[in-house]
């Protein structure tokens, strides 16, 4: 804009407010408009603008002039926006502010709230940077809106330092924008009504006592007007929910209560999510169970004569549950009908559960027996209706006495002397005293079966006795008979009708039962001529004689006497003895069974006895033929069949020749007759030949537990490595050579073993002296010896077989072989029995030992002091698993002294010992 105009002729503009403009003028006018030129740049322009002035004189002389002008805006807010899309019932909302630039120092003293109705808050925090901040405003309260103005203390610039606004815009001279404004509404919505049961669900006896049958019951409220209600039970938890209409009122049908006490209760949530505090309670009680009829009593089971009268029958119901009393059950009778005798006087609760219907007993004179009373219409408290319940039999009536038999049929056994097995019953009046007399009308009894002279037999029934019993006297007698039966009939019934069971038979049961007995049922004679006897009797005395035959199925064992017997009325309990005695004969057949058959003769006996079973008896003749021992060699096989022993119990081996040059075993196997299926019974070690004295000969028993005549016996002799077969061959019938080959024989023969045979178990660990408890055992030792070191053997007493020995009997500690102490607890047991000898000898010691224990043995090395010499026990386990003892043979062991078991040979002391 020019300074002013005057004087001046203008071809572009009119010198005001133009972008650009040309005039002429003098020189005066012209540089009076050119002084104080005004630059106004736009309102939204900020930089450097450029104004060129161009001057030309008369003659066309031209000068152009260039001058930059700098603008810097003040900074300015675009926009105040909302940052929260749903703040309608939150606590904090934000407002997003954006500036025209960049600009700093912006604070929560730059912004306030425009604020209308109730609504307020707190400006609580600003964060950014740049030209965009973000404005949090919290702790709102109220209804209304909230909006966000900007008023700058000039603390908000930009980078040039200019304050917000520039100067001279309105708003305490800095300047002001205000925003977009939310929509507040915090303010929950009041309390619902207490919820109410409809009274199409309030089903109990009373339309506001709130009791329901139904499980799923519609409940109504009020509430603020279009909120949505959401109703809760304290036991099932939201049951339900519905909107209020545009006043208020709310209906919802319940989701599945369970049965029981309920406290219901309503929120109102509005259209921005304010909920309202709980209402009040509404206590209901949901009962869906049907009731149901525990028990129907009477006061009486039978109504009789003396019960007629007003109000004098009643019939109590028990229901299950609270029942609404204001109505009735019906009571009635489906099956019988006793109308005659009662009528339904009245009917009354007599408490919550509890109903009596009180009826008035008439005299019918009739007889209505085991009435059905049933029970229909009763209904609960929720209005539940009771399920139909009918109790059988009741109750009776019986205004007419009757007196019959209890059945048609009674036993009796003749043992009972005096029987009341016959029973009268009385039914109908039962008050007052009744009688009746029993007689005998007939029947297979007579006197003495029964005392006739006591008839007619008089029954009396004393006031509310229902069964009474008949005294029927009875003889018991000692015969042997049938059954018998007496005819009874019912007669001079006084106060009272004989009812339809006005006869009886009484069965009168023998109890003599026609039989015979034999005091045994087997006997033992002998071909030595030893006898036996038995008695026969019989069971019941017979009405005539009875005769019973006795015959032996082999007379050639064994022959009677008699063979007939004869018992009758005087005899039958005592009997009559019969003898019977073996038969000897030359065969060695063994024990014979025989039988003897003893039987009634029906032609000459009493016919009750005449179907009777024979017995039998049976018995043993034992042989005394004894077959001599027979040992057969079946070389094919190369076995040995044991065919008898005779008068032994066993076989026994002794060596005769050795041929072997090192410590060998002798095996014996039990097979079958071919030679197969072998099973190892017996063993002992053979020593090198040449060795030891010819005294020296050991003998091996085979336990007599493990033979028996037809087994087969093989024998092996096993040497170093090698396994020779004996060929057995026949010396004669009870002995047989065992040839082995390369020099080795040994002889096998019958023999009879006895308990002192053989005491040495486990391979000759240990001796056995606990068959012979409580005895004093003398013994005999003989000592061979073929050995550099003067050897000592000695003996200890064990407390079990494996060589145990315990060292603390209250605590049952007990120490084995091998264990930590076992050598001192041995040695403290050591006997005083001390054994020794010489190379090429027999050293021969006696000594007492005590039976019932065990021993085990030891040697001294080269030494009689066990304290001072190297020991070696004859369990392994005590010398680090080594075996230093064998057996031998029967009662006989070896030691192989050198520690490490050396050259093996067990024959550096031989203990041989008998029992003697």
């Amino acid at each position: 804009s020019l300074n002013g105009d005057s004087g001046l002729a203008f071809t572009v503009g009119d010198g005001t407010d133009d972008t650009s403009l040309a005039f002429s003028g003098s020189l005066a006018d012209v540089n009076a408009a050119l002084n104080n030129l005004t630059f106004t740049p736009n309102p939204d322009f900020d930089g450097t603008a450029t104004v060129q002035i161009q001057t030309t004189d008369t003659p066309g002389d031209s000068d152009t002039e260039t001058l930059s002008i700098t603008v810097n805006n003040a900074p300015d807010v675009t926009s105040i926006a909302l940052g929260d899309t749903s703040p309608t019932n939150a606590t904090s909302v934000t407002f997003d502010v954006t500036f025209s630039e960049s600009v700093t120092g912006v604070d929560v003293t730059d912004f306030a709230l425009a604020t209308t109705n109730t609504a307020d808050g707190t400006i609580a925090s600003v964060s950014g940077s740049g030209t965009s901040y973000t404005v949090i405003a919290n702790n709102l309260t109220g209804d209304g809106s909230l909006g966000l103005n900007l008023v700058d203390n000039d603390s908000i610039v930009n980078g040039n330092s200019l304050a917000l606004g520039g100067t001279g815009i309105s708003g305490n001279g800095d300047g002001s924008l205000t925003g977009d404004t939310y929509t507040i509404d915090t303010t929950a919505p009041s309390a619902p009504s207490i919820p109410a049961l409809a009274a199409i669900s309030d089903t109990g006896s009373s339309n506001t006592d709130r009791i329901t049958s139904s499980n799923t019951p519609t409940l109504i409220g009020t509430a603020e007007a279009n909120s949505t209600v959401t109703v809760t039970s304290d036991v099932d938890g939201v049951i339900g929910s519905a909107i209020a209409n545009s006043i208020g009122e709310w209906t919802i049908i319940a989701s599945t209560l369970t049965d029981g006490s309920h406290n219901i209760t309503a929120a109102a949530t509005d259209s921005f999510n304010n909920v309202s505090p709980a209402s009040g309670a509404l206590p209901i009680i949901v009962d869906t169970a049907v009731p149901t009829v525990t028990s129907i009593t009477p006061n009486l089971i039978s109504i009789v004569d003396s019960n007629v009268g007003t109000g004098t029958f009643t019939l109590t119901v028990d229901f299950s549950e609270i029942m609404d009393t204001s109505i009735d059950p019906i009571l009635s009778f489906p099956v019988e009908d006793p109308s005659n005798t009662l009528a339904l006087n009245t009917g009354s609760w007599s408490d919550s559960d509890t109903y009596v219907a009180t009826y008035n007993v008439a005299d019918a004179n009739e007889t209505v027996s085991n009435i059905d009373v049933q029970i229909t219409n009763a209904q609960d408290t929720a209005g539940n209706l009771q399920t139909t319940a009918t109790q059988i039999d009741g109750f009776s009536i019986s205004t007419i006495s009757s007196i019959e038999f209890a059945a048609a049929n009674f036993t009796s056994d003749e043992s009972i002397g005096t029987s009341n097995a016959v029973t009268l019953t009385r039914t109908g009046d039962i008050s007052t005293t009744s009688s009746v007399q029993v007689t005998i009308t007939g029947g297979t009894a007579a006197d003495p079966d029964y005392t006739s002279s006591s008839f007619p037999l008089t029954v009396t029934f004393a006031p509310n006795e229902t069964t009474q019993s008949v005294a029927v006297p009875i003889t018991d007698d000692l015969l042997s008979e049938e059954d018998e039966t007496i005819l009874l009939s019912l007669i001079g019934a006084s106060n009272a009708n004989v009812g339809s069971q006005a006869t009886a038979t009484l069965t009168i049961t023998d109890n003599d039962t026609a039989g015979f007995n034999l005091s045994k049922t087997s006997a033992i004679v002998s071909e030595a001529g030893a006898t036996d006897v038995f008695n026969i009797t019989l069971t019941a005395a017979p009405l005539s004689d009875v005769v019973l035959t006795v015959a032996s199925d082999n007379t050639d064992e064994a022959i009677v006497e008699p063979a007939s017997v004869t018992l009758n009325s005087t005899n039958w309990d005592t009997g009559v003895d019969v003898a019977v005695t073996g038969v000897d004969d030359t065969a060695v057949d063994g024990d014979q069974t025989s039988t003897l058959t003893i039987s009634v003769d029906a032609a000459n006996s009493d016919d009750n006895f005449d179907s009777l079973s024979d017995q039998t008896l049976s018995i043993t003749t034992t042989d005394d033929d004894i077959a001599p021992g027979l040992l057969t060699p079946f070389a094919d096989a190369n076995s040995l069949e044991v065919t008898s022993l005779g008068t032994d119990n066993t076989v026994r081996l002794e060596v005769e020749q050795v041929g072997v040059d090192n410590l060998s075993e002798i095996r014996i196997f039990s097979t079958d007759a071919t030679g197969d299926s072998r099973t190892q019974i017996g063993s002992f070690s053979l020593l090198e030949g040449g060795t030891l004295p010819d005294a020296y000969g050991p003998a091996f028993t085979i336990n007599n537990n493990a033979i028996a005549p037809g087994d087969f016996l093989q024998f092996e002799l096993i040497d170093s490595g090698q396994t020779l077969v004996a060929t057995p061959t026949s010396i004669n019938d009870g002995q047989a050579t065992l040839e082995f080959g390369e020099g080795t024989q040994l002889a096998i023969s019958l023999f009879d073993a006895n308990r002192t045979t053989n005491l040495l178990n486990d391979d000759a660990s240990i001796i056995d002296l606990t068959g012979l408890a409580g005895a004093t055992v003398n013994v005999e030792f003989s000592v061979y010896r073929e050995a550099k070191r003067n050897n000592t053997v000695k003996f200890y007493a064990t407390d079990s077989a494996d060589g145990g020995i315990v060292v603390d009997p209250l605590l049952g500690t007990e120490l084995r072989p091998g264990d930590s102490g076992y050598k001192e607890a041995a040695l403290a047991r050591q006997l005083e029995v001390e054994l020794t000898g010489e190379n090429n000898q027999v050293s021969n010691f006696a000594a007492t030992l005590t039976g019932g224990q065990f021993l085990s043995s030891f040697l001294i090395i080269d030494s009689g002091d066990a304290t001072a010499g190297e020991i070696l026990f004859s369990h392994a386990g005590a010398n680090n698993n080594n075996n230093h003892v064998q057996l031998l043979g029967d009662n006989v062991f070896g030691f192989e002294d050198i520690i490490g078991l050396g050259d093996r040979d067990f024959n550096d002391v031989v203990v041989e010992f008998a029992v003697v």
